[in-house]
C-alpha cells in the first residue's frame, strides 16, 4: 500500500484525465492552422515519393538479377558447347 495514501486507482485517472481517456470524443482542441496541413500534406508527398522510388529500386535490381543471371547461364552453356562437353 502507497505510504501517501493514494490507492493505485487514483494515478490512473489522473493518466485518464491527462489522456482524455474517459471520454475519448470530449473536448479536443483539433484545429490544424493551414501551416499544420501543409507541413503534413508535404510529409505525406515525400513518404509516398519515397515509398515508390524504393518499389522501383527493387523491382529493377530484381529484374537486373534475373538478367545477370541469365547471362551468366547462357555464356557457360554456350563455353561448354564450344569446349565439347
Amino acid at each position: 500500500m502507497a505510504s501517501n495514501g493514494l490507492t493505485i486507482a487514483q494515478p490512473l485517472a489522473e493518466i485518464a484525465k491527462i489522456h482524455n481517456l474517459n471520454n475519448p470524443y470530449g473536448e479536443r482542441d483539433v484545429t490544424l492552422t493551414h501551416e499544420d496541413i501543409e507541413t503534413r500534406k508535404t510529409a505525406l508527398i515525400t513518404v509516398i515519393v519515397i515509398t515508390v522510388l524504393r518499389i522501383c529500386l527493387a523491382f529493377e535490381s530484381f529484374l537486373m538479377g534475373i538478367v545477370l543471371l541469365g547471362g551468366s547461364l547462357y555464356r557457360n552453356t554456350r563455353d561448354n558447347l564450344f569446349l565439347g562437353f
